[in-house]
């Protein structure tokens, strides 16, 4: 089974490549597109396989006519679902690009996208 660290590394990773994703296109998949899959890139039996499920918990609106989504990803290593809550993030993707989060460690940050990617 992948150690914790190995774990946070690749939430780390995917915490990176999903801050560039802009407000408009998280709007676009919820609610009705489910959640994006992610995983290692070694066989599904190897210890160091984890898989990730990045979901939009909600779209947020706020008083003042500002949105944002609410995004979660969390990663799983290989058969460990009973093992206690895996690690997880959750990023505030604002529609004037402003990204805000925490890494793995707890770290909090703000990021600001100055170009679009999409998911």
């Amino acid at each position: 089974m992948i150690a914790a660290a190995g774990l946070a590394g690749a939430l780390d990773a995917l915490i990176r490549k999903y801050r560039q994703v802009p407000f408009s296109s998280w709007a676009a998949i919820y609610p009705d597109i489910g959640q994006l899959v992610d995983q290692a890139n070694v066989d599904p039996t190897h210890d160091e396989w984890w898989q990730a499920q990045t979901d939009v918990l909600e779209v947020v609106h706020e008083p003042d006519g500002r949105k944002h989504a609410r995004v979660v990803i969390a990663v799983h290593s290989q058969g460990a679902h009973s093992f206690g809550p895996p690690p997880a993030a959750e990023l505030a993707v604002y529609e004037d690009g402003r990204v805000e989060g925490a890494w793995a460690n707890g770290d909090r940050f703000e990021f600001l996208q100055l170009h679009s990617g999409a998911v």
